[in-house]
Formats: structure tokens, C-alpha cells, sequence
């Protein structure tokens, strides 16, 4: 069987602690007989807690296929749609990343609203940073030859490859400390020297569950 996308299985992941502690599992899981075969919900509903239900859904889920969080988000939004909404936001959101060619960030929405509130790249600042970051091949090409506007999560978008630390000093070289310090104060300590794609999992544990984006 093929598995689920794996923009999906990183949303799973992003909300697991939520849906574990909030999902009405058995309600859930009646809905989606035609997903689980029969072992499969005996698995689950052997659970003895509700959060041990709500584990062993989520652990066989990304298994179902790639039809399968579909199926899952349609039946959340209508016995929960608190717990649908931003799995069907952010997953809307993140393929319009990817049809515009833009890479996924794994920033926090709480950072990306705060990147987002930023002035623009002037022209100047936006080639200057491109020639001091590592882009490479058509990347660097293609930023090169952009042709405005340059909103900071454009650029960030790009750095998925990056340390995070480097993409800071770039900016405030630049006359961007405004995007350096908010990178800084919105990322838990011990990242700043990580690359963008790699802080993910360490998000997961400190920031709160208002989104981590891909």
C-alpha cells in the first residue's frame, strides 16, 4: 500500500500532542470503518485510556494511504472541527508553498506571522543576501532573477538548507537586524545553529501548539 504524503505525516506529527489529548477517538474511528480494517480498530479500541486510543490511531493512520488524512480531516471536521481546522489550513497553505516553488520552512506560525509583519527586502538587501548565503544551481539562479516583491518568508523559504545562525548574521550584514533578532527571540535555545529544515522536532517540545510549519 502506499503511504501517506509525507506533508501530511509531518502535520500528524505537528498536532500529535493536541489529538492525542483532545481527539474523541472511538467517534472518530466509527467513521472511518472504511479506512481501519477490523484488527486494526481492535488495536485501537484496545486502548485503555483515551490517550492510549488516540496514540494507537494516530501510530497506524500515516499507514492507510495517501487517501487516508483526507478522510481523517472530513471526519474531524464534522464530529471536531476545532482540531480540523488547522490540519485543513496549514495543509492548504503548504501546497500552495510547493506549487509556487517555495520549500517549507518548519517555522512556528507564531514566527512566521512575526516574519510576516516584516518590511519587505529592498532590492539591494534581497541580491546581497542571495550572493552571501550557499544557494546553489537553479535555486540561486532563480533568486538571482526575482523580480520582486521580496517578503522575508520568501527568502526563509529558500534557506531550508541553512543554519540558522548564518541566515541572522546575513541579515544584520545587510542592515536587517529587525529579521536577525526576531529569528533569534522566536526560536528556542540551541537552534540557532541549526539548519531551518532540522528544528522541527526541537519546536515540538518548547514552542506552543499554534503550528509549526513545514
Amino acid at each position: 500500500m502506499t503511504e501517506m504524503k509525507d506533508l501530511h505525516k509531518l502535520l500528524l506529527r505537528r498536532y500529535h500532542r493536541q489529538l492525542v489529548r483532545d481527539m474523541q477517538t472511538t467517534r472518530v474511528l466509527v467513521q472511518m470503518l472504511a479506512v481501519f480494517d477490523q484488527s486494526e480498530e481492535a488495536e485501537v479500541l484496545v486502548g485503555q485510556t483515551p490517550t492510549d486510543r488516540a496514540s494507537r490511531f494516530l501510530k497506524i493512520l500515516p499507514q492507510k494511504g495517501p487517501e487516508a488524512f483526507e478522510a481523517f480531516v472530513n471526519v474531524l471536521e464534522k464530529k471536531q472541527p476545532e482540531l480540523a481546522r488547522p490540519l485543513r489550513e496549514e495543509g492548504l497553505r503548504e501546497t500552495a508553498y510547493s506549487k509556487t516553488g517555495e520549500k517549507p520552512t518548519f517555522l512556528s506560525q507564531q514566527l512566521r506571522n512575526k516574519l510576516s509583519s516584516l518590511p519587505d527586502f529592498t532590492p539591494s538587501q534581497w541580491f546581497r543576501l542571495v550572493e552571501k548565503l550557499p544557494f546553489e544551481g537553479e535555486e540561486r539562479k532563480s533568486l538571482e532573477t526575482e523580480n520582486g516583491p521580496y517578503p522575508v518568508l520568501r527568502l526563509l523559504a529558500a534557506c531550508h538548507n541553512v543554519p540558522i545562525r548564518r541566515v541572522a548574521r546575513a541579515a544584520r550584514e545587510v542592515e536587517r537586524g529587525d529579521v536577525a533578532d526576531t529569528l533569534r527571540a522566536h526560536l528556542p535555545k540551541g537552534t540557532t545553529g541549526k539548519k531551518t529544515a532540522n528544528i522541527c522536532e526541537k519546536m515540538q517540545d518548547v514552542l506552543p501548539h499554534d503550528g509549526y510549519v513545514v
